[in-house]
């Protein structure tokens, strides 16, 4: 058989291979059925040209020029729908195909009318039709980069552009030098080979793949080939021919190549990355840094992060990186980023629902796959199937200032998301890197699960100890300050009459001191008891009001207000007077807080909110006073922390633990002025 023709049937099965291997393996079947139908498109074009080589007659000369007439109308047709998603064809690109069908009869004439001069007109014909129909997808590429705003899709589309370019070149190049040229059955073969394992890539992955990701899987693949052929090499060149010697070296080598080629898969890959793709091997190392730390189980989610974004500082490739996390009663998201010094970020968890709808059944949400997905959608006009949300996830990404998050589960519940940003030039994340970030995810998750038990399991053990420590302090300071309080009070009686009034003011000052330590033992007592069970369904507005009623009498100066929408009048299952209890702690810090205003203000808001379809009942407590400072807002709700001179440091500890009993949550706003307060409204 001559080589040329030989080379260009085996390009030809190489090419069918992939017309069957691509669609079982494509994520969208519509595109591995498109790619397939070019892929047989291209096998039958070399098969014909090696025929033409083997055989070398007018009639086979034809048939050539016919199959390359039939691959590049399969070329257009197959970019047209590659490039907008769209089941509907462009009207133009249908009337080019109707023209140029024309073709296909007037190659098949030599094969039936013996006349020279349609032999030399039909290379022409078959050139002219190739410059246009490669103009045609080519100014389609070009057309559609200039629309695109995704810098991941630009630059996509320019690798695309780029190689279907030097495909085409190399086609016309074989017009020119003929098609038993060596640099023919070697060059070209070669790169059309290489230019249908690339474009076969882009529709496995369904997205554009760039450059490097494209060479890292061509490379892997050279080398498997490389070391397979060495198998069946050295066991063939280690036996004499015989044909019952050939089946069984056959044999053998296939069962060797089967079970060795993970093992060789992997060693390729480790191979490749270490000597050709350093910087994939680097950022392997980081995540296996990252990884080695969080083994060591930090003591905070603040302690996580910290050790994520200092070690992704030494990456090339990542911008910055954030860790996004919800409330307990996941009615904010806020970063941890320097939560210790309180420069958090936070967003109400209903401006970004579709994001985190999103995050519960994917892997991961990136802005290049989410802007294709709405391209594709555009292109179809089929906005209303999906378009609003995919319009609302890219809102929130931008919002978060990410180019792609994955999400973190502690327990098989989402608890928030890693959040990353590219570094320019790049703009997208290999599969390999994908594959080590989810990973990642995964362990921050699993971390973030061990640390939840952790601090459960002390905060039961510190209750435990106050609990103790509490019994022993009712016996020990309570009574002796009942009884001294009772001594002073029969000692007053007695000295008004034969002491100087200076005298009698010590005393009262050691009666008011011993009333403050007995209000401070019976806080503490108050903080350490278990809580109570006797819950009924009370209205926490009618508590506030009645509360705010005591307060206009004796705090006159101060303006109170308070703003309740209608449905607020909903009931919560609570204590009344616990809650009345919650409601006088914050007023009070808002009165000392006013205390230097020039004209106090304390406000009041209520409000009803739907938050995964459950109602929750909102109380905002503000004033216009002095706001607490940002480093204290981490540890404002620990208990004994306190600014007052006098304070026990309980009151909001107290409160933050009454508010949970209540099945709420408690928190104070980044700028330190209002207290929000949320409590699940009860059902009848």
């Amino acid at each position: 058989m001559i080589p040329s023709a030989l080379s260009h049937f085996v390009v030809s099965l190489l090419i069918f291979s992939l017309s069957i291997s691509v669609p079982l393996r494509a994520r969208q079947k519509a595109g591995g059925t498109f790619f397939s139908l070019l892929a047989l498109g291209g096998a039958f074009l070399y098969f014909m040209l090696g025929i033409r080589l083997q055989y070398p007659m007018v009639g086979t000369a034809a048939l050539s020029h016919t199959a390359v007439n039939a691959f590049f109308i399969i070329f257009i047709w197959y970019f047209g729908f590659l490039l907008t998603g769209s089941k509907r064809f462009p009207v133009g690109g249908i009337v080019y195909i109707l023209i140029t069908s024309l073709s296909l009869p007037i190659s098949l004439l030599p094969v039936f009318l013996k006349q020279g001069f349609l032999i030399r007109i039909i290379p022409w014909i078959t050139l002219l039709h190739g410059i246009t129909a490669f103009y045609n997808v080519l100014n389609r590429i070009y057309r559609l980069r200039n629309r695109t705003e995704n810098y991941a899709i630009i630059r996509g589309l320019e690798y695309l552009g780029f190689s279907t370019l030097i495909f085409g070149g190399g086609l016309f190049f074989t017009f020119i030098t003929g098609i038993n040229s060596k640099v023919t059955f070697y060059g070209l073969n070669i790169l059309s080979f290489t230019w249908f394992y690339f474009l076969g890539q882009n529709v496995v992955y369904n997205r554009l793949m760039d450059f490097n990701e494209a060479l890292v899987k061509i490379a892997l693949q050279t080398g498997l080939v490389i070391a397979i052929s060495g198998i069946y090499l050295i066991l063939l060149l280690s036996f004499p021919y015989d044909p019952e010697i050939l089946v069984i070296t056959v044999l053998i080598a296939s069962f060797i190549t089967v079970l060795l080629l993970e093992p060789i898969e992997k060693f390729t890959a480790r191979w490749i990355a270490k000597t050709i793709f350093w910087n994939r091997e680097r950022f392997r190392e980081v995540i296996d840094d990252i990884t080695l730390q969080l083994d060591m189980l930090p003591e905070s989610e603040s302690a996580v992060y910290e050790i994520i974004s200092n070690s992704f500082a030494q990456s090339v490739k990542v911008g910055s990186v954030d860790i996004v996390t919800f409330d307990d009663d996941k009615i904010q998201m806020r970063t941890i980023k320097n939560i210790d010094a309180g420069e958090m970020k936070s967003w109400p968890v209903s401006n970004h629902s579709e994001l985190l709808e999103r995050l519960n059944y994917t892997r991961y949400v990136s802005v290049d796959e989410i802007e294709q997905e709405f391209d594709r959608l555009k292109e179809a006009t089929a906005l209303s199937l999906g378009g609003q949300d995919l319009n609302a996830i890219l809102d929130s990404l931008h919002t978060l200032k990410a180019d792609v998050v994955f999400p973190v589960f502690p327990d098989d519940v989402l608890a928030g998301f890693l959040s990353i940003r590219i570094k320019e030039p790049f703009y997208r994340f290999s599969e390999f890197e994908l594959s080590l970030l989810l990973n990642l995810a995964g362990k921050i998750g699993a971390t973030f699960g061990n640390i939840q038990k952790y601090v459960r399991a002390r905060e039961k053990e510190r209750l435990v100890v106050l609990g103790q420590m509490s019994a022993g302090l009712a016996h020990e300071i309570k009574n002796p300050l009942g009884a001294i309080k009772g001594a002073l009070q029969i000692l007053e009686e007695d000295l008004q009459e034969v002491t100087a009034p200076s005298s009698m003011e010590f005393v009262s000052i050691i009666s008011e001191e011993v009333d403050r330590l007995t209000a401070v033992v019976n806080t503490f007592l108050d903080y350490a008891r278990p809580g109570t069970d006797d819950f009924e369904p009370v209205r926490p507005v009618m508590i506030i009001k009645r509360v705010l009623e005591l307060y206009e009498r004796t705090q006159q100066t101060i303006d109170f207000s308070v703003d309740c929408e209608t449905q607020c009048d909903e009931k919560i299952l609570g204590n009344a007077d616990k809650l009345r209890q919650v409601f006088i702690n914050l007023l009070e810090n808002s009165i000392e807080a006013v205390s230097e205003t020039e004209k106090p203000t304390i406000s009041i808001s209520c409000s009803v909110i739907t938050v995964h379809g459950k109602k929750i009942m909102e109380l905002i407590f503000s004033d216009n006073g002095i706001p607490i400072p940002q480093e204290n807002i981490i540890t404002i709700f620990q208990p004994f922390f306190t600014t007052k001179t006098r304070g026990t440091g309980l009151g909001l500890s107290i409160c933050r633990k009454i508010v949970q009993s209540h099945k709420g949550d408690i928190h104070l706003s980044s700028g330190g002025k209002e207290f929000t307060i949320h409590f699940p409204v009860f059902q009848e």
